[in-house]
């Protein structure tokens, strides 16, 4: 097993066991093309989007609630991240930050889907709370975490002088 099916794995059967929480002949049989999908995705870039995508689609066409579209979005994200990288030691740092970005804009998504129903003005705000929640927190990880741990000049292309 590689690195990357250690993360890609559990997002994809966490992913299919979302629309399987949804017990209607529809969201089992999705559920079935999603994992399906899901293992053959381990191999298949292609056959990895179409799992996402059928995860989305199932989760549009089911009762799903805010929460369900969450765990959803964070395990296709997982999923996505270990099928579609290389993995070497290096990008795991980024991986780490991206990660921390990943779980703050679910947090800020579901945030925004619980409140956003009772006030008439939060899909106006909801743009910026994205910013301050997701955003900015992860532009202060990715800073901490893949700053160089070594003196003298950093360079122009960190637009530090």
């Amino acid at each position: 097993m590689k690195p990357a099916d250690v993360v890609a794995l559990p997002g994809g059967i966490l992913l299919a066991g979302v629309i399987a929480a949804h017990t209607s002949p529809l969201g089992v049989g999705l559920s079935g093309v999603v994992a399906a999908l899901a293992v053959a995705g381990l191999r298949s870039r292609r056959c990895a989007g179409a799992a996402v995508l059928v995860a989305c689609v199932a989760l549009a066409l089911l009762p799903a609630d805010v929460w369900s579209a969450l765990v959803g979005g964070l395990a296709a994200t997982a999923y996505l991240v270990g099928t579609h990288t290389e993995w070497t030691h290096a990008s795991a740092r980024e991986l780490g930050a991206g990660a921390v970005g990943a779980v703050l804009f679910g947090v800020a998504a579901a945030l925004a889907g619980t409140v956003g129903t009772h006030l008439a003005w939060a899909p106006a705000v909801a743009p910026i709370a994205a910013l301050v929640v997701a955003v900015l927190p992860l532009r202060i990880v990715r800073a901490v975490v893949l700053t160089p741990k070594y003196g003298g000049e950093l360079g122009p292309s960190t637009g530090v002088e």
